[in-house]
């Protein structure tokens, strides 16, 4: 069994939940306190902590992308970075290698190592695959994935394509929600080349570039807004 609504449109998946449809998941505990993170470079950025408690204007930017604060607390945290010189704040969203993609109202960068991201333990069971990791927060929002039955993996970049391949060795099946553009469909294919029986399933989100694009213009054109 996978985790999708299978035959509805993603209109019909959000219409189906209610106005507070995150509050189903599970969240992690809630940790108000700060984490040393190991300083990290990439052009010139470096973390140098790590917190769960994620401000309201963090949470707010991922708000207004669909994104509930359940979801946003089980996956994610505030990382605090320097760049430039200066101090800055984000969201930070942890990769198999300890870094950090990083993104805010105002950036979108990343953390050294580059890496894919897997959530759940190597098992044999459904995976599902994602290019970003908001495309894979906006699949937990509206419960198409879930831990119990699926596994995923995030790119992160489609220049860790091989890598991910790699983490898909345990699959029962494979589903695909990577972009819809050239860069996404090549990735899909690379996919399939070696996993056959892989699926496309950009087309759940058609005419939207991506999954998130795709939630956040039904949440932002619909009643269901809690």
């Amino acid at each position: 069994y996978l985790a999708i609504y299978s035959g509805s449109t993603i209109r019909d998946a959000l219409i189906g939940l209610s106005s507070d449809f995150g509050q189903y998941l599970s969240s992690s505990p809630f940790h108000p306190h700060r984490q040393q993170a190991s300083t990290s470079y990439i052009g010139g950025l470096s973390v140098v902590a790590v917190r769960h408690d994620i401000c309201r204007k963090l949470q707010g930017y991922a708000y207004g992308r669909g994104i509930r604060r359940e979801v946003l607390r089980q996956y994610c945290t505030e990382v605090e970075y320097i760049n430039a010189g200066r101090y800055w704040y984000s969201l930070g969203f942890k990769n198999d290698k300890g870094g950090y993609e990083i993104r805010s109202h105002s950036f979108k960068g990343c953390s050294a190592p580059k890496s894919i991201t897997s959530v759940g333990v190597p098992r044999a069971c459904p995976y599902l695959v994602f290019e970003g990791f908001f495309d894979f927060l906006s699949a937990v929002q509206l419960g198409w994935f879930r831990p119990e039955v699926n596994n995923a993996v995030i790119l992160n970049s489609t220049s860790m394509i091989e890598e991910g391949i790699a983490a898909l060795r345990c699959a029962t099946r494979i589903v695909c929600f990577l972009d819809n553009d050239a860069s996404g469909k090549a990735s899909f294919q690379r996919i399939a080349d070696v996993y056959p029986a892989a699926e496309d399933y950009s087309f759940s989100f058609l005419p939207a570039k991506d999954l998130n694009e795709r939630l956040t213009y039904l949440m932002n054109n619909s009643k269901i807004r809690g």
